[in-house]
């Protein structure tokens, strides 16, 4: 299983981040069957995706179709990688709404067939989300999106409190979390959208929270990191830190959503480029390419 860490920043734009979390949840309700009902058995099951590797699962509950990926704790096992979202002060919380409801057309990522007569556990598939603001973000967030913040749901085990909590909230203020060691880094983390004064942090080493620091470890282990910047225009010191992060590893990519694709509506202009971030982070989404 992928794990993702979205950092959600005090950046204008947080539209972004919510729609990533909406296009996780279709990604993840592919895999285990949402709106089918649930699939039971006994012993092993097997999973099938589009690249056409299978997984064997074991798992000692069921797949649940109930909007929200269900995964049964036996077979949750983390994998290799992981994938860390992150999302400091900058402004653009538009940019992170994308991922919150499940998408009618063109959601369908992964295309998975739960066979075998075992748990439909897709505890070895799928993506892993785990949330990280900024206290300035949650202020941004509230206001852009005119919600609440997702509430925390994590114990220090990186447990979900419950099976059926499908994203996780994690403290920023606290150090105390695997993201924070390079021994249990995230595959991919991704700073969605990310402020000039979390850019500069970064850039410096002089890390000040779990975000920041997460950021610090996926740079140290060569692992990617992927920042949106929400900035406009930039301004010398702006651009330094940008090459100082692009030439420690850093992936640059800043909300340039495409308008090649003719979309209708702000919906489909934000939805292609946070499926684009996402296919940067190495996971097979589906989404309009210029051809």
């Amino acid at each position: 299983m992928k794990k993702i860490l979205l950092g959600i920043t005090g950046a204008s734009g947080q539209i972004y981040a919510s729609k990533m979390m909406e296009v996780v949840r279709a990604i993840n309700g592919e895999l285990t069957g949402t709106g089918s009902g649930k699939a039971n058995g006994s012993g092993m099951g097997e999973i099938s995706n589009d690249s056409e590797e299978t997984d064997n699962v074991l798992g000692s509950g069921n797949v649940l179709g109930l909007g929200n990926a269900i995964f049964s704790n036996a077979g949750i096992g983390r994998g290799k990688g992981d994938n860390v979202l992150g999302n400091d002060n900058a402004l653009g919380s538009g940019y992170v709404l994308g991922n919150d409801n499940a998408l009618g057309s063109g959601s369908g990522v992964v295309n998975s067939n739960v066979s075998g007569s075992g748990n439909g556990s897709a505890a070895g598939m799928g993506i892993w989300l785990d949330l990280v603001f900024t206290d300035t973000a949650k202020v941004v967030w509230e206001d852009e999106l005119g919600k609440k913040v997702p509430e925390g749901n994590m114990n220090s085990k990186m447990e979900r409190k419950m099976e059926s909590e499908q994203f996780g909230v994690l403290d920023n203020n606290s150090y105390y979390h695997p993201y924070a060691s390079g021994s249990n880094a995230a595959d991919v983390m991704i700073i969605m959208p990310c402020t000039m004064g979390t850019i500069g942090r970064i850039a410096s080493g002089a890390t000040s929270d779990l975000l920041t620091r997460a950021a610090d470890v996926m740079l140290k282990e060569r692992r990617p990191l992927i920042i949106v910047p929400r900035e406009t225009p930039f301004n010398l010191i702006h651009l330094r830190n940008l090459t100082t992060l692009a030439e420690a590893g850093a992936i640059i990519a800043p909300a340039s959503p495409s308008f090649y694709t003719h979309p209708q509506n702000m919906e489909e202009l934000i939805d292609t480029f946070v499926r684009r971030i996402l296919n940067i982070a190495g996971i097979e989404v589906k989404f309009k390419r210029f051809e």
